[in-house]
């Protein structure tokens, strides 16, 4: 039978473990091959030999991709999680963003729109990405758009 402090010690070597996956492997990957410099934005997913696919892409990834990037520093990455935020933020402003000042669901690679349904899901992750984008970059407009 383990005792508590050894059972702490088991999780705190875990979480080593999966933060040094996260700073060393995971962001490094998404950052590189995961960005796509071309059209903007982040690719949908990734083939197993690390390059990407070209499907249509979710809000919800573009917003999760942001959010991620924005706290990676805090985490311990020392890639350029600012430029990933604003190089995902700015496509995915663009792309999703509607008039109303919802975002849709869907859109290409180059953006053009594919399903221009209001999915709360997809809308909490953007409130996720926005809020935490705005305390990272100088423009007040991510904060401004999640208000």
């Amino acid at each position: 039978m383990t005792t508590p402090t050894e059972q702490i010690a088991t999780l705190q070597g875990l979480r080593d473990r999966l933060m040094t996956w996260l700073t060393a492997q995971a962001l490094p990957i998404w950052w590189e091959a995961g960005a796509d410099r071309d059209r903007g934005g982040f690719h949908e997913r990734l083939n197993l030999d690390g390059t990407p696919c070209l499907d249509p892409r979710r809000a919800r990834v573009q917003a999760r991709q942001v959010f991620t990037f924005a706290v990676a520093g805090r985490l311990g990455w020392t890639g350029p999680s600012r430029q990933a935020v604003e190089h995902g933020l700015a496509f995915f402003r663009k792309a999703y963003e509607r008039p109303d000042g919802t975002f849709r669901t869907l859109v290409g690679p180059d953006g053009a729109t594919l399903d221009d349904s209001v999915v709360l899901y997809d809308q909490a992750f953007a409130l996720f990405a926005l809020a935490v984008a705005g305390t990272l970059v100088a423009d007040p407009a991510p904060l401004t758009a999640a208000a």
